[in-house]
């Protein structure tokens, strides 16, 4: 299973991460529009589900409301579209 979403991580804006189930408990997560705490979902998911859980993120220049999605973001969101749109492609083969 993988979790998409922004992350509160070292680097610049547009900073893409790839977290396993257990580094996601390290992450120190503030105020948000989750209800339950990644790590923990990851970690039930895991232990119920027996899938293995992913979270690929990348760090916002800000969560604020705003005119939308800053240049490196949307470079990095581009980026992992065509990734992941290749791997697609693959794994039909």
């Amino acid at each position: 299973m993988l979790f998409v979403d922004a992350v509160a991580c070292e680097g610049d804006p547009g900073t893409v991460v790839l977290m396993d189930c257990n580094e996601l408990g390290e992450l120190r997560l503030g105020v948000s529009t989750h209800r339950i705490g990644l790590g923990l979902l990851a970690k039930y998911i895991e232990n119920v589900g027996g899938a293995r859980v992913w979270l690929l993120g990348v760090k916002p220049e800000s969560v604020k409301r705003g005119p939308g999605l800053s240049a490196p973001v949307k470079e990095s969101l581009n980026f992992l579209a065509t990734v992941m749109g290749e791997m697609l492609e693959v794994a039909r083969c």
